[in-house]
């Protein structure tokens, strides 16, 4: 609690601080529409429509060991100034993560990783994700060939199929520029 008014800016710390117990009165209104486990309500998520945006990304979805390809396309993204004609594209977005190599694809980790991995791709604000893969990780791009048949938004790319690191950036760059106007629409 405040030891005396603080004004905006001020320090805050324990010299116009105190630390004491005090009196929690609370009561519960009026109890209407409580959900319960009866009621199978769920969120079922953001739709995008048009002119309705959500601060419209693209991400590139980068597999175990390969930071830098997803680094290197959102760097190139910034550097390149691909976006000043798009308002309605907020950037291009590195996502990336430590595991895949390794695991077994029939235990819970890597259901709870394919679980996470479709949470990014399937969000709301990506107007298009890219999932790369590195192509000898246990995680395989097509693990999520779900995904595939969903909608045409993600794409699935792998470095050794595309011939390594720099014709891969090249490539998911070039992607980029030919979804640009259909992405700032979205």
């Amino acid at each position: 609690m405040p030891l005396k008014i603080i004004k905006p800016g001020e320090h805050v710390h324990s010299h116009n601080l105190e630390f004491k117990e005090f009196n929690r009165e609370f009561s519960i209104s009026e109890k209407n529409n409580i959900a319960t486990e009866e009621s199978n309500l769920c969120f079922e998520g953001i739709l995008r429509v048009a002119g309705a945006m959500l601060g419209a990304v693209i991400g590139a979805l980068i597999g175990v060991g390969v930071f830098s390809v997803s680094k290197m396309i959102a760097d190139r993204g910034g550097y390149s100034n691909i976006l000043k004609d798009y308002p309605n594209i907020d950037g291009i977005v590195p996502i990336t993560h430590s595991t895949g190599c390794g695991m077994n694809t029939n235990s819970e980790g890597m259901q709870i990783f394919q679980r996470t991995i479709d949470g990014f791709k399937n969000h709301p604000n990506f107007s298009h994700v890219f999932v790369i893969g590195l192509g000898c990780e246990s995680a395989q791009v097509s693990l999520f060939s779900d995904s595939m048949k969903k909608h045409n938004r993600i794409h699935f790319l792998t470095i050794q199929d595309e011939g390594g690191t720099k014709k891969i950036v090249d490539k998911v760059f070039g992607q980029i520029q030919d979804l640009l106007k259909e992405a700032n629409n979205d």
